[in-house]
């Protein structure tokens, strides 16, 4: 399950240890959550979801053609989600990305299909994603996702969050509330966490979302879950 990821991201942190090259180092520091100033009081503030209302506009936001011949729409939908996720890193978007592609060319059983899905996302990150790498389109979204709290409030705050999406999206799991809001203290892990846990929860919506369409240009249409 995805929360594996989210359980390795909190070793990394806490051992010091990146999981990144120095290069990668240098193009992902420029991606981040806004920073927080002190308040008109002088006191601290930390970054906390805006809301978390799960939407996509589609691959359009990315400059994907609509006429790409695989059903690539669920992969722009993760992507949007995760880009709108406060505090999560934009490396783990593009890790998600790769992952999501690379699966549905593998569901392809005829391998000149599959080659061709591999060359066609191959491209797009090429030609299409790689460019966007001026991080502008990231930091946009993460302003717009992110408002700044009092740091003292911060984790009664991601408690309610939590709450809110387990009563929505997954009761049956709501006794996992505590110990993730316990673990998930900073910024960063807390945005792993929910992007995560729409992965594992709310996504299955999107799947059926794309099953059920029938118009191509369906994946363009505004979707909250």
């Amino acid at each position: 399950m995805h929360y594996t990821k989210f359980l390795l991201i909190l070793t990394a942190s806490s051992t010091g240890h990146s999981l990144r090259t120095d290069v990668q180092d240098k193009f992902y520091e420029m991606c981040e959550t806004p920073k927080c100033e002190k308040d008109l009081y002088g006191h601290l503030q930390k970054s906390i979801p805006r809301n978390f209302k799960f939407s996509s506009s589609g691959c359009q936001s990315f400059n994907i053609p609509i006429d790409v011949p695989f059903p690539i729409h669920r992969c722009c939908d993760n992507m949007n989600v995760c880009f709108n996720s406060c505090g999560v890193r934009k490396e783990s978007c593009d890790n998600d990305w790769r992952r999501c592609t690379e699966e549905m060319c593998l569901k392809e059983t005829n391998e000149d299909l599959k080659l061709h899905c591999e060359i066609t996302m191959g491209r797009i990150v090429d030609e299409i994603l790689i460019p966007t790498k001026d991080c502008k389109k990231f930091n946009t979204a993460q302003k717009l996702a992110c408002k700044c709290v009092d740091e003292a409030k911060f984790d009664k705050y991601h408690e309610k969050i939590l709450a809110r999406f387990y009563d929505k999206h997954a009761p049956e799991q709501s006794d996992k509330l505590v110990f993730y809001a316990k673990i998930a203290n900073t910024v960063e892990k807390f945005g792993q966490l929910m992007y995560d846990l729409f992965l594992d929860n709310v996504d299955k919506k999107l799947i059926k979302y794309a099953e059920d369409a029938t118009d191509p240009k369906d994946e363009e249409k505004n979707k909250e879950l």
